[in-house]
């Protein structure tokens, strides 16, 4: 399968770590203009109240790091949105309703880079209807054009920065010729993986696949035919897991399945369908189930059961 969540692999901790930080800016900012306001009509109080929370919002989420839920996420910008609106509703004049409306613009860029495309989509949506209902319990007159060249800027930066930064993702993680998540990228989801999976019944499995004679190939076909044997292979392979398994290029001819709550046995079953989708390439295997130990202890033990496959299949063919 692909991987296709938005929090970057390996970097399960980096959403939360930002909204925290942007929780705490945008919570001293608005103790700043709780102490210092804009007009003595402005609304010290809600800000005092707002910038005390979302200092503390925005520590608790620097805290929790990668344990924090995606719903918490949302919860926390769908809030900020609201918020922004409510100051912009209050705002006693337009300079000071302008400033506000900028927050939608922090709000859309970091939606941009943590959230999926149709997940940005929505919070612009959310944004725009809140936006709109704040603009008309104002006591300001809104400027219509003004008030649709501020939410189309946020909202097309929002698009745009989400199409960069997915482009960018894909360019980091996944290997050209394959598809296939590339080794760093499939050892950080399986690290972000391995951090949850106390919470549940049963342990992940781990198998390296280790193609037979391929350097055969690139020294008689040449190179162009070994790409074409790994392409077909990594195509094949993806029809072939099952959904939830998660399959990488690990490093030349070796591939590498991370099974989620998959016992041995079941492991093997899953490499037996591999070898019936793409029968005309042979491999060597290891497989082995997580015990608890640290992610590189776990590669180096598949690696030796790999290696030990590998010795024996040599041994029978050479008897």
């Amino acid at each position: 399968m692909q991987v296709t969540h938005r929090s970057a692999p390996g970097r399960a901790s980096l959403p939360a770590r930002v909204l925290g930080l942007a929780c705490c800016a945008g919570g001293s900012l608005c103790l700043l203009s709780a102490a210092y306001p804009y007009s003595p009509e402005s609304a010290t109080t809600l800000a005092l109240v707002v910038g005390t929370a979302g200092v503390l919002g925005g520590i608790a989420l620097l805290h929790a790091g990668r344990r924090t839920p995606a719903p918490v996420l949302h919860l926390v910008v769908l809030i900020t949105s609201i918020i922004t609106s409510t100051f912009v509703s209050l705002a006693t004049t337009i300079q000071e309703q302008l400033l506000t409306t900028i927050g939608y613009i922090w709000i859309g860029v970091y939606i941009a880079c943590f959230f999926t495309r149709v997940t940005t989509l929505v919070h612009i949506g959310f944004m725009a209807a809140c936006y709109a209902i704040a603009l008309s319990v104002s006591d300001i007159e809104p400027s219509g054009l003004v008030a649709a060249v501020m939410m189309a800027t946020a909202g097309a930066l929002a698009i745009m920065t989400n199409l960069l930064v997915s482009k960018m993702q894909q360019l980091a993680d996944l290997d050209p010729l394959t598809g296939l998540l590339r080794r760093g990228a499939f050892l950080a989801y399986i690290q972000d993986d391995l951090d949850l999976v106390r919470r549940r019944t049963s342990m992940p499995s781990l198998a390296m696949l280790d193609l037979d004679g391929f350097k055969e190939i690139n020294d008689t076909i040449g190179h162009s035919a070994g790409d074409a044997v790994l392409a077909r292979l990594a195509q094949a392979w993806t029809t072939g897991v099952r959904n939830g398994d998660v399959l990488g290029r690990y490093g030349g001819d070796e591939f590498a399945l991370y099974m989620p709550n998959t016992s041995i046995a079941d492991a093997y079953a899953v490499l037996r369908r591999l070898e019936q989708v793409h029968p005309d390439v042979t491999w060597s295997a290891g497989v082995t189930e997580w015990h608890g130990e640290p992610l590189g202890e776990w590669i180096e033990r598949t690696d030796r059961a790999m290696y030990e496959d590998k010795r024996t299949r040599r041994g029978e063919a050479a008897s």
